[in-house]
């Protein structure tokens, strides 16, 4: 075996080396090879968060620039699309309201945030997501299908063009997330700040691209959101996380599920939610995490 190292040798002798014990790396967990310590103490208290609560990726139709709109215009039966310097009415029944929730990152209200989703599928009484028939769609819904045929092209460009799969041309690319609880905490896939993050309780609204923690317990989900705003899990985020350029980190589930949520007692529990501001929750926070 050469040893090669010998020859840099100059150019590294001014690098910082950490030992970190071989038991301290977990194989399930993944790796972290940067701040070690930082990560295993905050992961070693209460529960991980991939227990404590479901996250749920976005809508997948693989052609969002089709689906996803913000109308310039509406009145009572339709919302209008324009695209190409054609305006094409698309009928309201046929839509759902949907955010895209990284761009919570840049502390943009919600309600700045929600634009309108071409949506061909209706919710049957188990609770899943149907897509509508083709010769309905073009009867109950003629402009929005005129629109759709329009895109054709697009749409079966989709997946390298291997769209024989599909239920029908004009179905989402992907099934994820057509069908959410009402309760909903939207966050970004990637941020460079502290979070800021969003609680809505509508079963209607939909999520592209970022990700939403949901579930049906309001005061948990408030608390959690005093949890994932304050400056201990972004040292987390920054300890365990995939740097980006401008100082991003990536906030995916593998990067943050074992991340330790404290497990109060109720007289805590109460306690958290009435502390507003966020200096105050970091420090009430501090004592879990010693």
């Amino acid at each position: 075996m050469k040893i090669l190292i010998i020859r840099f040798l100059p150019h590294i002798m001014g690098m910082h080396y950490e030992d970190i014990p071989w038991n301290l790396l977990d194989a399930e967990k993944g790796w972290n090879l940067n701040q070690n310590k930082v990560a295993n103490k905050i992961e070693s208290v209460g529960t991980p968060l991939f227990e404590f609560c479901q996250t749920r990726h976005g809508i997948a139709t693989l052609s969002n620039k089709t689906y996803i709109f913000l109308p310039n215009k509406e009145d009572d039966k339709y919302y209008y699309l324009e695209k190409e310097d054609v305006s094409y009415p698309i009928e309201k029944t046929l839509c759902k309201d949907i955010v895209n929730s990284n761009k919570l990152n840049s502390e943009k209200a919600l309600v700045d945030l929600v634009h309108k989703a071409i949506f061909p599928y209706v919710i049957d009484k188990s609770g899943k997501a149907v897509l509508i028939k083709e010769e309905v769609i073009q009867a109950k819904y003629p402009c929005a299908y005129s629109y759709l045929q329009s895109q054709r092209e697009t749409l079966d460009k989709r997946d390298k063009g291997k769209v024989g799969d599909y239920p029908a041309w004009y179905a989402y690319g992907r099934t994820q997330s057509l069908v959410m609880p009402a309760i909903k905490m939207f966050f970004p896939k990637i941020a460079n700040k502290p979070l800021n993050c969003v609680i809505v309780e509508n079963s209607n609204l939909l999520l592209y691209n970022g990700m939403a923690f949901v579930g049906d317990d309001m005061r948990k989900m408030k608390i959690l959101q005093k949890v994932l705003e304050s400056d201990i899990f972004w040292n987390y985020v920054v300890a365990n996380s995939k740097p980006y350029t401008s100082g991003y980190y990536s906030l995916n589930g593998s990067n943050i599920k074992n991340f330790g949520v404290p497990k109060f007692t109720k007289a805590e529990e109460e306690e958290l939610l009435r502390l507003e501001d966020k200096g105050a929750v970091n420090q009430w926070l501090s004592s879990f995490y010693e």
